[in-house]
């Protein structure tokens, strides 16, 4: 099934890739989002059933929140996240709304691989907090990947390691709109007999491969990188929304949808949502001006690709074999584990020289409906690091004024200048 949205059939992307590419960012230019199939159609499913696990935990520890008052008196509020180093990096749980809306925020220990805060891991369990580290493993290296790509791309349109700038750079096909010849002419593809094009995309790759490494917190150890922190800068948060309607006159409102968390971007690169069973994210989709829902996109694909292979399209799981030893086993792993939403983030957006948007999207749900619970993770950067230009994006005359004035700051003070005024120290 082809949609303007796109569908990525992930393993690695790769740059040699022409089609891949300019299907990613396509999806991320001009409609905000990406859809990202974790089973390569279906082919494997190591990563969906990490999810899988990663949701029965998400559910496991509400349902203790729900049912043992203990448990949620035992939760930290939300606090500053010492040793993540930012004042804006948070762990903790917060209710709010008569607990329409619950958020437990948590982040790996970079040194021992632990869940933050630590009194979650008495709720969850040893085994549950090893599906949550699992999935944040999963998602990062999805995200790293997505990331990749889109500041290589930037890269190669702008022509930030031709070595100079190209009198008509100004007229270089937008990446958006990439047709295979106009990939040639951006120097995306090897078409250079002196290998001028080809050595350009080659270092574009490099350089976008050690922003990502570097820049983004993944969670582990960098050796060279002593100002770290203890704590990664990217949280894994487990939310809850439930569309109560407390209008004292429920026979007045318009809709039976209610928007339970309003419209923002985040401070990311990449902010990852894996596909929920009950839908509500919704991404603002600038070219057809309306509001989109990437969940209920991925239910469609998984629907249309089950009745091609003539199974049942109105079930719930796929079912995989795998190998316990010498013995054959059966799971069912429910569809949604399969597929994650990929979104831009404001730190995207300044990497890629505004080319991709970051994300404008929000929740909603259904006014006494069921629950939904969602997953996020947000790909932010490793503190301790510095915004080098000429090391990630070649001539600095190609990256314009807003990444300019990033150049030599601590990608910390990056993300803390990003944080909405009302919520600076």
């Amino acid at each position: 099934m082809k949609s303007p949205y796109g569908l990525l059939q992930f393993s690695m992307l790769s740059l040699n890739d022409i089609s891949a590419l300019m299907h990613v960012m396509d999806a991320l230019v001009s409609h905000s989002c990406l859809v990202v199939d974790l089973t390569d159609g279906g082919t494997r499913f190591s990563d969906a059933l990490k999810l899988s696990k990663m949701w029965d935990t998400a559910s496991n520890f509400f349902e203790k929140v729900d049912n043992d008052e203990s448990v949620m008196k035992s939760l930290p509020d939300m606090k500053t996240a010492e040793g993540a180093g930012s004042p804006h990096a948070v762990t903790g749980f917060a209710s709010c709304g008569e607990g329409s809306m619950q958020f437990l925020e948590t982040r790996v220990s970079r040194d021992t691989r632990k869940i933050i805060p630590e009194e979650v891991r008495s709720i969850i369990d040893e085994v549950g907090e090893q599906n949550m580290v699992d999935a944040f493993d999963v998602l990062c290296q999805v995200g790293k990947d997505i990331v990749r790509v889109a500041v290589a791309a930037s890269n190669m349109e702008y022509g930030a390691f031709m070595g100079h700038i190209s009198d008509d750079a100004e007229d270089l096909p937008m990446i958006s709109g990439l047709t295979f010849d106009d990939a040639e002419i951006a120097g995306i593809a090897d078409i250079d007999s002196e290998g001028n094009y080809a050595e350009s995309a080659r270092i574009s790759s490099e350089a976008a491969v050690l922003l990502t490494e570097e820049l983004i917190d993944d969670g582990r150890v960098r050796a060279d990188n002593i100002d770290q922190g203890s704590v990664s800068m990217s949280p894994h948060r487990i939310c809850r929304y439930v569309g109560k309607d407390n209008s004292e006159d429920k026979k007045k409102t318009d809709t039976d949808m209610k928007e339970t968390f309003g419209a923002h971007t985040d401070t990311s690169f990449m902010t990852m949502v894996p596909v929920a069973v009950v839908s509500g994210l919704e991404v603002f989709d600038d070219d057809a001006n309306k509001w989109f829902r990437p969940e209920l996109l991925a239910r469609q694909i998984w629907e249309s690709d089950r009745e091609r292979q003539g199974l049942d399209p109105t079930g719930h799981t796929d079912t995989v074999t795998f190998f316990d030893g010498d013995e054959e086993k059966e799971i069912d792993v429910p569809w949604h584990c399969r597929y994650v939403v990929a979104m831009p983030g404001e730190l995207l957006q300044i990497t890629t020289r505004n080319e991709v948007a970051a994300a404008v999207h929000r929740v909603v749900s259904m006014k006494d409906g069921n629950a939904r619970i969602s997953a996020p993770i947000l790909l932010r950067a490793r503190a301790g690091m510095k915004m080098n230009l000429p090391k990630y994006f070649g001539n600095i005359e190609t990256v314009g004024s807003l990444l300019k004035e990033c150049n030599g700051m601590k990608v910390e003070d990056i993300h803390n200048a990003l944080q909405p005024s009302n919520n600076q120290d």
